[in-house]
């Protein structure tokens, strides 16, 4: 997961290529992954995921140690479903998420999409935003 862009002939998801299903698919297999061995990223941006024969997470930060690991994932989750919101549906990106997160995680990430819209780097229309908002807390 830990290279250095500049060496690797990638794409990102603000890059003019077609990110197509099946990096959507592996950026959750991998976040997933990363979870389930207690790494947490805490900072997902759309500029974090490189995409070349496999997808690549990138620019790990720092994660508060005393916040809960719930929280970290919930967290790094939200991030993750709105950095694809301009490549996908709404409805097709927390489709995907639910393969590899429970119920339970979507709906506490859901708690996190009005703080992350705030973000210089995550701006959703209200309408996209709220349709987000009403899946992932199904």
């Amino acid at each position: 997961w830990f290279f250095v862009a500049e060496f690797l002939e990638t794409d990102t998801p603000n890059s003019p290529i077609e990110v197509s299903e099946e990096h959507l698919e592996q950026t959750f297999q991998q976040l997933s992954r990363m979870h389930r061995k207690k790494i947490f990223h805490g900072d997902i941006k759309p500029e974090n995921f490189i995409f070349a024969d496999q997808v690549y997470i990138m620019d790990l930060g720092h994660f508060l140690e005393k916040a809960p690991q719930k929280e970290k994932r919930a967290y790094d989750l939200a991030c993750t479903i709105a950095s694809f919101l301009g490549h996908f549906p709404v409805s097709t990106v927390v489709k995907m998420a639910r393969k590899y997160y429970t119920n339970r995680d979507i709906k506490r990430a859901a708690d996190y999409i009005e703080l992350i819209d705030r973000r210089p780097d995550f701006k959703m229309p209200a309408d996209k935003k709220e349709k987000l908002i009403r899946l992932m807390q199904r």
